[in-house]
């Protein structure tokens, strides 16, 4: 029997060398043409998955690193790299305001921030729902307080 030939529902493992039904296998998109499912087991595509890891542990914090600051810059260009309450620019200082509250019931239901924004990436970044605020601005507005610029502001006027 060809390692590659499916029969009877069924395919050999090309690492473990055992037949087993192809839902012990995981769909391949990237082979439509040639086969549907990958050349390893579930349980063997796990393993080497788990060993590269391992192996590439540098090469993949890199990756990762790399991805959440294009993450974030995404979501600063997106609110336009500037507190909404203060005009604070540095990106250092920025941070994610949830428009109306319910940040910490946002993060209690994701993982990280990462988490988040690939949320609201996948959202379309609603200007309704998030802003940016600076760090100083977003703590005095815990608590549903409001910012002391804004005092300033009201008092000025």
């Amino acid at each position: 029997m060809n390692i590659r030939k499916i029969e009877n529902g069924e395919k050999i493992c090309r690492r473990c060398q055992v037949v087993k039904p192809l839902n012990q296998f995981y769909k391949d998109n990237s082979h439509k043409l040639i086969e549907p499912y990958r050349t390893y087991c579930k349980v063997c595509d796990s393993k080497a998955a788990h060993n590269w890891k391992k192996n590439n542990r540098a090469k993949l914090n890199s990756y990762k690193c790399n991805w959440y600051l294009k993450l974030r810059k995404d979501l600063l260009d997106a609110y336009g790299r500037i507190c909404s309450c203060c005009g604070e620019t540095h990106e250092e200082f920025l941070s994610l305001e949830h428009i109306g509250g319910g940040g910490n019931q946002h993060r209690k239901r994701r993982i990280n921030n990462a988490s988040i924004y690939t949320e609201i990436r996948q959202q379309g970044f609603p200007k309704d729902k998030y802003t940016l605020l600076c760090m100083n601005c977003n703590f005095a507005t815990r608590y549903r307080k409001e910012c002391p610029h804004k005092k300033i502001t009201l008092k000025a006027a």
